[in-house]
């Protein structure tokens, strides 16, 4: 939030500290550092987990470039750190699977936010069950 606070942002990534972004599954409240993901409440992310999800989730399954990820969590003044960068998106990579969400590379390009495809499966319910005969 230091990013956005010190307007090191383009007006396009800003985000007010009054905004809330809800998409019916994620729900994030930026100025409180909060996120719920299907009604459950997500409290292991550090701050820069949150802050890289906050832009992932607000372009709403859009790729985002390496480099915009990186100022929105480090600032526009620190020199990009692959390693350190790559630490970061795997720990919320962990931290979100079990929540049903995923972020997607695009090699040489960025990431973007998906519901991952075991969610849909875990959330679907079968009525009528097929009879096996074997």
């Amino acid at each position: 939030m230091t990013a956005i606070l010190n307007g090191q942002l383009s007006s396009s990534d800003r985000i007010s500290e009054s905004d809330v972004f809800d998409d019916g599954y994620l729900y994030i409240e930026y100025d409180n550092f909060y996120i719920e993901c299907d009604n459950k409440p997500v409290y292991s992310l550090t701050r820069k987990e949150f802050l890289l999800l906050s832009l992932l989730a607000c372009k709403c399954g859009r790729t985002v470039k390496h480099q915009d990820l990186w100022d929105r969590a480090w600032g526009k003044g620190v020199k990009f750190n692959i390693r350190t960068f790559r630490v970061h998106i795997a720990s919320l990579r962990r931290k979100l699977s079990s929540y049903g969400l995923e972020i997607v590379a695009l090699p040489h390009i960025g990431y973007r936010l998906a519901k991952s495809k075991e969610a849909d499966i875990r959330n679907h319910k079968i009525t009528n069950k097929p009879e096996v005969n074997i």
